[in-house]
């Protein structure tokens, strides 16, 4: 267990200068229950303020301290018990007459920007390839985790890792072993990271994909010999998926389930 104590203190004779009060909403020392500060504060502007200040000044000190760390042993590549790396000051963000607003300079957006399953229609039982394009929009490094899901069904998860400003096409991997035949809803979700700024483009769905007996034959294959049973078969209507040739069960043998065994070949 590790736990660390700041105390945030303040250069009152500019704040003075400038006229100003502040609220200090964790007075220090302060020990963070969860392992990370957030040093948010509030600035009240008096009305009798004119002019302001000018020039650099040093306003507000944060004082770490190591109260206990995990002992580290020879050879040993644990991280310091503090990571600084967001201290920062940003610049305001929000003045609402009375309130001045100051956050984080980093902004934070994981994005998927498109989601194509590869096949249309696959055979019952194999891998079905999700094709998901993911951005890291935000301006610092961020690892997430992305869920594709089958209906409300999660089938594939994986920890993606991008530096900022980056994309990366992935490959996710739907086994339908043991889904009933018909069609679902393909989808994928990025969950948020820790103090996201958007989160309406974390989530993108990808089209209907259709479950089917496609090895016409039963052989354990999916070759021409399919081919040829649909041929036979073609011109024939009835049922929807009453007859194995009618491979994308809309009632009729045609062109389309040819085209549906054939992107299915050899697998």
């Amino acid at each position: 267990m590790q736990l660390a104590e700041y105390t945030l203190t303040w250069n009152s004779s500019i704040l003075s200068c400038a006229l100003a009060q502040f609220y200090n909403p964790f007075p220090g020392p302060h020990i963070p229950e969860c392992g990370e500060v957030l040093a948010d504060r509030i600035y009240y502007l008096t009305s009798s303020m004119s002019g302001g200040i000018t020039g650099s000044f040093l306003l507000t000190t944060i004082t770490f301290r190591i109260i206990m760390s995990p002992p580290q042993e020879e050879g040993s590549s644990i991280q310091t018990a503090l990571d600084l790396f967001d201290t920062m000051l940003g610049a305001p963000y929000e003045y609402d007459g009375e309130f001045l607003y100051y956050r984080s300079p980093f902004y934070r957006d994981i994005a998927i920007t498109s989601t194509e399953p590869t096949k249309a229609i696959v055979q019952s039982g194999s891998l079905l390839i999700v094709e998901c394009a993911v951005a890291n929009l935000g301006e610092i490094e961020a690892t997430f985790n992305l869920t594709l899901y089958a209906e409300d069904a999660p089938v594939s998860n994986v920890t993606v890792t991008l530096s900022a400003n980056s994309t990366r096409l992935l490959n996710l991997v739907w086994n339908t072993t043991g889904f009933p035949l018909g069609s679902y809803l393909v989808r994928t979700y990025v969950w948020p990271i820790p103090k996201e700024n958007v989160t309406s483009n974390n989530a993108y769905i990808g089209g209907t994909v259709r479950i089917a007996i496609i090895d016409i034959n039963s052989d354990g294959k999916i070759n021409v010999l399919d081919l040829i049973f649909i041929c036979n078969r073609l011109g024939w209507s009835g049922l929807p998926g009453s007859v194995p040739e009618d491979v994308n069960v809309d009632g009729s043998v045609n062109v389309l389930d040819l085209i549906a065994t054939a992107t299915n070949l050899d697998r």
